[in-house]
């Protein structure tokens, strides 16, 4: 191949071309017989010429590579996709609310800091300042002084100390959320991407082209960070999103979150710049759809308009923003107790709970990739299966995942045992129980040890009545059940995105809770 521009672009060669190139230029001047071997003198010298114009061709190429956004890098890939209007994303940190206690009056201004001993990362607050006139808390909000996906509350409860003193200011807790994760910069093959999608929006319908628009707000007042735009072109008088008859429904995350609900009055700077972007892309007739803000239905002051190029007021705009919803996680692991796979890895129950809980967290919360109804995010059992993979657990003999999004499931009192119809026990329980065929229980505190384990329902005579075929009854007895999610039936809307606090993610081990 010969080294030069091309119809496909910049060609380039290999050492071992160029040398072969220049040895028969070599033998094409002195004759055929000028020894040209890679061990004579004249060889030598050829393959040193020959591995200096590779080098050479090699930076030439990298050079070339810059004026293309497809293979540009860095700071080249920046100017050039600002040349269309897309910026990289940079970093941001991770947020997490709690309270603040206070001991006595004072105030907590912005950039107080504390550290969370269990990873030992440090915070600051952004909410501030937070003027207290005597003992209690204050809602409190802690961003991470390092930018990045940080977790706050990896086994709750977490520990957090004070940095900077303030006179008065005895702590932060946050006992219920983690944070809500920051992202690392755009990296190069996820900026070309989402430039390829918005230079495609501006050619095509209104929804893309909407989208596209949304997705550059990126002001003083913050930023969208994702966007999907949905709509109903059929279903009168709306579709089962709720959206109205040709309507369209704008769903967007942020950074900062912006609040939830609206706050009544004058229009959030960032929400105006959200709502200006929807109007300068909507084409003539386009009714824009949301319940989270512009919606002035039950609240006049929510309305949020936009001013045209004539000066005039044109609106309502409406809107939603992404709500994260509790994902709730149950997972059940039998090890074996023979070493018939090895010895248990970790081999403290505590230890293995911890480490499977909170990887299930950082991985499903990265998995989520995409605004709307992304099943990708529920792969727990892919989760456990790579901890086996890569050696960080073993020793399992089986592992049972379900997943809901309707509240962590309450333990059952158990009132009684009597035989079954057919074979095995009934269990009633003290309340309607909801269970189902084929849901798992996690049953303790029985006298006989028999009943105590997991196990699977197999019938269901009546609605405070759980039979399990697998027990043989011996004789009456009582304790507590305790049931377990069972399968992925975490319904993710459009409007939704799924959290995954550790603290909604129990591990059972061989039947105990950890």
């Amino acid at each position: 191949m010969a080294f030069g521009l091309t119809a496909n672009g910049l060609a380039t060669q290999t050492q071992s071309e160029i040398f072969d190139e220049l040895a028969a230029r070599v033998q094409a001047q002195f004759g055929t017989n000028t020894n040209v071997d890679i061990s004579s003198i004249m060889g030598q010298w050829i393959n040193i010429t020959a591995e200096v114009q590779a080098l050479d061709q090699s930076e030439l190429l990298a050079v070339w590579r810059r004026f293309d956004p497809n293979s540009a890098e860095g700071i080249a890939l920046n100017a050039l996709a600002a040349l269309t209007g897309s910026v990289r994303r940079g970093a941001t940190s991770s947020v997490v609310d709690g309270l603040a206690e206070f001991s006595g009056a004072g105030t907590l201004p912005n950039g107080s800091l504390i550290r969370n001993e269990d990873n030992s990362t440090t915070w600051e607050l952004i909410n501030g300042p937070l003027v207290f006139a005597g003992p209690g808390t204050l809602a409190a909000t802690y961003g991470a002084v390092d930018t990045g996906p940080t977790l706050a509350n990896a086994v709750p409860p977490t520990t957090w100390s004070v940095v900077t003193v303030v006179p008065g200011f005895v702590g932060f807790t946050n006992p219920t959320d983690d944070a809500t994760l920051g992202q690392n910069e755009e990296n190069d093959d996820d900026f070309r991407r989402r430039r390829q999608r918005e230079l495609y929006s501006q050619n095509i319908g209104p929804l893309l082209s909407i989208q596209g628009v949304v997705s550059k707000v990126n002001t003083s007042n913050g930023r969208v960070t994702d966007v999907r735009v949905y709509h109903n072109p059929a279903a009168n008088p709306a579709d089962a999103d709720g959206i109205p008859f040709k309507a369209f429904n704008v769903v967007v995350e942020t950074d900062p979150p912006l609040p939830l609900p609206q706050i009544p009055g004058p229009t959030n700077p960032l929400a105006q710049d959200i709502a200006d972007a929807i109007f300068s892309a909507t084409g003539a007739g386009g009714e824009s759809y949301g319940t989270s803000y512009g919606d002035t239905t039950t609240i006049p002051l929510n309305l949020i308009t936009v001013t045209d190029a004539e000066n005039q007021a044109q609106g309502p705009i409406e809107f939603d923003v992404v709500e994260d919803i509790d994902i709730f996680i149950d997972i059940d692991i039998e090890v074996f107790s023979n070493n018939d796979d090895g010895p248990v890895v970790p081999s403290d129950p505590q230890q293995m709970a911890d480490l499977i809980r909170s990887t299930v967290a950082t991985s499903l919360t990265g998995a989520f990739v995409q605004l709307g109804r992304d099943a990708r995010a529920l792969d727990t059992s892919g989760v456990i299966q790579s901890l086996i993979l890569d050696g960080e657990l073993s020793g399992i003999k089986s592992a049972i995942v379900g997943v809901n999004n309707s509240g962590a499931p309450a333990a059952l009192a158990i009132t009684s045992v009597a035989l079954a119809a057919g074979t095995g026990a009934d269990f009633t329980t003290a309340a309607p129980h909801g269970l189902a065929v084929g849901s798992i229980v996690v049953q303790t505190g029985f006298t006989d040890p028999t009943y105590n384990g997991v196990f699977t329902v197999t019938a269901i005579p009546g609605a405070s009545t759980y039979e399990i075929a697998a027990i043989t009854f011996s004789a009456t007895s009582t304790g507590a059940a305790d049931v377990l999610i069972a399968g992925a039936t975490a319904a993710i809307t459009i409007r939704q995105k799924p959290d995954y606090d550790t603290g909604n993610i129990r591990v059972f081990i061989d039947g105990g809770a950890y």
